[in-house]
């Protein structure tokens, strides 16, 4: 049934991130057959498209791709984790695989104090009330657009650093399946919680007829990965910038148990 909507909102709608689906970071098989070309109010996507080589924030280049960068994603990164100094700040992108990021990285590194990543500008408030606790913490978790996500990390390294370097990791997912899984929550889980309005919609499901709501979808998806793309650019002295694809977070989490045994579980 979403697919009948996709249809009608994917041809009206243009979707901001439509040339992600050139890049390599992106898996094939992972790849829509058919996606309306992004028009002149696209954005520019080159953090993906054009990282020619592994590099970090203070370096000319894209971000240090794992689907690109396996072996140095998961050294860098290991790195890190053995660093005593070192810090990782993740901006947590919604249907991107951030609970799973979440879960496996608090449950090796758990915080001494309560840290809920959700959401926007009341997270950002919880960061100033308790920032250094947040800062010294050595993995956090922010649900905030990429302005937000850059004053964050960038408080921590100019107030805690102590000399010290940090990993700004960042997660995404091929733009219409992300779209998808966010249909899927509206209409299939916490049906509760949603207005009669949205409801009625999910069970017409039919484009045409609710052009406006299931655009907001679109909206909001473009709206997250506009801030995903300002976090590929961040420009922080020793920061290093990281990007990761849904699909390679398993992977991923594999490589690095194998690389931290028998010091770390992660």
């Amino acid at each position: 049934t979403r697919s009948r909507i996709l249809l009608g909102f994917f041809v009206s709608t243009t979707i901001l991130l439509a040339s992600l689906l050139a890049a390599p970071s992106f898996h094939p098989e992972s790849r829509p057959l058919n996606v309306v070309e992004s028009g002149g109010d696209g954005i520019e996507v080159a953090w993906l498209k054009h990282s020619e080589a592994p590099c970090n924030s203070t370096q000319k280049g894209g971000p240090l791709n794992y689907y690109l960068y396996p072996d140095t994603f998961i050294s860098t990164f290991a790195k890190c984790i053995r660093d005593k100094d070192c810090r990782i700040y993740y901006q947590h992108v919604g249907k991107t695989g951030g609970t799973t990021i979440e879960a496996r990285m608090f449950g090796a590194f758990p915080v001494s104090f309560e840290h809920k990543s959700c959401c926007a500008g009341s997270m950002v408030d919880r960061f100033r009330e308790n920032k250094e606790e947040f800062c010294k913490a050595k993995f956090t978790s922010y649900q905030v657009l990429g302005e937000a996500f850059e004053g964050i990390v960038l408080e921590c390294m100019t107030e805690f650093s102590d000399n010290g370097w940090s990993i700004a990791l960042t997660s995404f997912r091929e733009p219409i399946q992300r779209t998808l899984s966010s249909i899927h929550q509206t209409c299939n889980k916490a049906q509760s919680k949603r207005s009669d309005e949205k409801m009625e919609a999910c069970l017409r499901c039919s484009y045409e007829e609710d052009k406006e709501l299931w655009d907001r979808h679109v909206q909001k998806t473009n709206k997250m990965y506009r801030g995903v793309a300002y976090t590929s650019r961040i420009s922080i002295p020793n920061v290093e910038v990281m990007t990761i694809d849904t699909v390679d977070i398993n992977s991923f989490f594999e490589k690095l148990h194998d690389e931290l045994l028998p010091q770390w579980n992660v």
